[in-house]
């Protein structure tokens, strides 16, 4: 019965400090996503490696991969210039 209390009140302790870290975690997570600056000046250059095949239209190149075999993801010019 002497040990009860302190281990009761340990517990409660520990829920508490984790609540709160969990808590300052979600707040900062939130805190984070609300910069919407991209830290880009005027006349910058963005440099862009464009590896692979770049398909004019990718419902032709979808299709074609089903029946070659090919498990690769392909993104179409027309996305690359929505991005």
């Amino acid at each position: 019965m002497k040990s009860f209390f302190p281990t009761f009140f340990a517990s409660c302790l520990g829920v508490f400090a984790a609540f709160a870290l969990c808590l300052f975690i979600i707040i900062g997570i939130g805190i984070s996503g609300m910069s919407k600056s991209t830290g880009f000046s005027d006349n910058s250059i963005l440099k862009l490696k464009l590896e692979g095949f770049i398909p004019e239209k990718t419902d032709n190149v979808s299709q074609q991969s089903i029946f070659m075999g090919s498990t690769d993801e392909s993104i179409g010019l027309r996305r690359i210039i929505q991005l």
